[in-house]
């Protein structure tokens, strides 16, 4: 297996994102986009990465802005761009797309998304679907309209009153606040992650994992939840595109009650190739979790499949 990090420009026509791929020994059969979640970073995917590659998969990922090493200052952790400027946290996962293409042209590409990055996805979907072999969203969640709609005006109204980098206990609170509740009495304020402790423990650690988000990302991130909702989005989505929607029973975020919700939205616009699993006992980071090897063979099977 080879590790090769490099930088692309990102759409925001200023900053380096730190991109990382992971290549077979041989020529791959196949690529795998992972697209990583809310403070953390694409080198956290390593382990799952370098397994796929030893099957002969090509994977490929990037740091979002305001993420990982695509940062510099450390001021901007949990920044995307202001909420005046250009939205391109799509826009750079559609480069990273057309960056694997030119490395490998011709190949099946699925895209993988996690947490903030399944909802990106589910947004990704709308309007780069063509070109993609299937999708994977993995502890994605259920957020209803009015919801979204709020959390943008205020995030929204912060970003103009009090600054794009400002870092809001409320709006923090309205996201993340409740993940830890159904695990009391807690360990750490990250026990929500997975049952994994070692993995919880890391995490917590970590000065580039769980930094609060600022106004201006939030901004953004409504955006995204509030276009994930429309219609007239859903109908740019192909419906024989293979979708695997993927989590831990117990994750808060994307649990079996809101992954429900979301198949029977993508059922219901008439997509033919939707699947649906659960892992019992499982927590958000089901990629870290106690049961990983089962996961990561799950999907390989699925990718497989499909490809």
């Amino acid at each position: 297996m080879k590790k090769n990090e490099f930088s692309i420009l990102s759409s925001d026509g200023k900053t380096p994102l730190h991109v990382i791929l992971w290549e077979p020994e041989d020529p791959p059969c196949c690529v795998i986009q992972l697209v990583h979640g809310m403070a953390e970073y694409i080198d956290r995917y390593h382990d799952f990465a370098a397994y796929l590659a030893t099957k002969g998969y090509a994977v490929i990922g990037h740091d979002h802005l305001g993420h990982g090493k695509s940062i510099t200052k450390e001021e901007d952790l949990g920044f995307f761009v202001a909420k005046s400027e250009k939205p391109a946290v799509i826009e750079d996962m559609h480069r990273i797309f057309e960056e694997a293409g030119k490395r490998f042209p011709g190949l099946p590409h699925f895209i993988l998304g996690h947490s903030m990055g399944s909802f990106m996805v589910r947004y990704y979907l709308t309007k780069y679907s063509a070109g993609l072999s299937g999708a994977v969203i993995m502890g994605t969640g259920f957020i209803p309209a009015p919801l979204a709609h709020f959390g943008k005006f205020l995030s929204g109204h912060l970003a103009k009153t009090k600054g794009d980098h400002y870092r809001s206990r409320f709006l923090t609170n309205l996201t993340l606040g409740s993940n830890n509740r159904k695990f009391a009495p807690n360990r750490t304020e990250v026990d929500w992650l997975s049952r994994n402790t070692d993995n919880v423990d890391r995490y917590a650690a970590d000065p580039l994992c769980g930094f609060p988000f600022t106004t201006g990302a939030y901004y953004y991130f409504f955006t995204v939840m509030e276009a994930i909702g429309r219609q007239e989005n859903f109908d740019r989505i192909p419906k024989s595109l293979p979708l695997l929607i993927i989590s831990g029973e117990e994750d808060p975020v994307g649990g079996k009650a809101a992954c429900q919700k979301v198949k029977a939205v993508y059922d219901g616009i008439g997509m033919t190739d939707v699947t649906l699993k659960l892992y019992p006992r499982d927590r958000h980071e089901i990629l870290n979790e106690v049961d990983r090897e089962t996961v990561y063979k799950d999907l390989y099977d699925w990718f497989e499949e499909k490809k």
